[in-house]
Parts: structure tokens; C-alpha cells; sequence
């Protein structure tokens, strides 16, 4: 198991001048400097899984896809997210990560949805998520 290098942020409720003064969220440590080793893990795994020389197999393009989508690439991810669809239209954890990719489009994210009850039901943990990110109003974004 990769161990994550970015720690919690702690969430000071009240700063010591005031006890009222307004909720602020500070860094400790700065989250900042973990960036580059996770970029650098990221990288790695992404190197390791492009060797097995598997992509066309939907687990192996569906962890390059993410991959991809962690390092910011929404592009590259797509076509990874839907090489595994082809491989395996019945993916539900491709359909999970693909809407992400969306930007917050929620009739995509509706569509990721129906196709995931289809596939799992209602109660799976990818079904799950993808609710309660819908359950958002919107304008707030839907990530998770």
C-alpha cells in the first residue's frame, strides 16, 4: 500500500484574539511541499503500468486513465477511461472515475450513474459516491 505524503489540514476554529473571529483552515505542514513526491509517485506508478504492455485490458487502462487524471491530463484520461469501456463496457470503476472528467457536466454525471445501477445496483460503493455527489446542489461543484 502507497502511503500518501500530503498530511490533514487543521482546522483552527478560533484564532486566539478573538473567540468570534470567522473559522480559518491552516496548513500543517504546508501541503504544498508534499506535491512533488506525490507527482513523482504518480509518475512512477504510471511508468509501471504502461510496462505491462496491457492497456487494452480494461483494469490496466483504467488505472493509467486515473493516473492521468490525477496528473492533471483530462485528455489522455478520457481516451485511457474509454479504451477500458471498450475492453469492458461493463467497468463499473471506470464509469465511477470517467465522469469525474466531466468538470461538473451533471447530465454526464447522470448518464455515469444510470450506467453504474445497471451494471452494480443502487447500493454498491460507486453508486454510492456518485449520489451523494449529485446530492449536491448544483454550482457547488461535483467532486468527491
Amino acid at each position: 500500500m502507497i502511503k500518501s505524503p500530503i498530511r490533514p489540514v487543521t482546522l483552527t476554529l478560533f484564532s486566539a484574539r478573538s473567540p468570534r473571529a470567522r473559522p480559518r483552515c491552516r496548513p500543517s505542514p504546508p501541503q504544498e511541499a508534499a506535491i512533488p513526491a506525490m507527482i513523482g509517485t504518480i509518475m512512477r506508478a504510471l511508468e509501471q503500468l504502461k510496462a505491462l504492455g496491457h492497456d487494452d485490458y480494461a483494469n490496466v487502462a483504467d488505472l493509467i486513465g486515473y493516473a492521468y487524471r490525477k496528473l492533471g491530463d483530462y485528455k489522455l484520461s478520457q481516451v485511457c477511461y474509454e479504451r477500458a469501456l471498450k475492453s469492458d463496457p461493463n467497468h463499473v470503476l471506470t464509469w465511477d472515475y470517467y465522469w469525474q472528467i466531466e468538470q461538473g457536466n451533471r447530465e454526464q454525471a447522470e448518464y455515469h450513474q444510470s450506467r453504474i445501477a445497471e451494471i452494480c445496483g443502487t447500493d454498491c460503493s460507486e453508486y454510492r459516491t456518485l449520489a451523494a455527489a449529485l446530492d449536491q446542489p448544483p454550482g457547488t461543484g461535483l467532486v468527491y
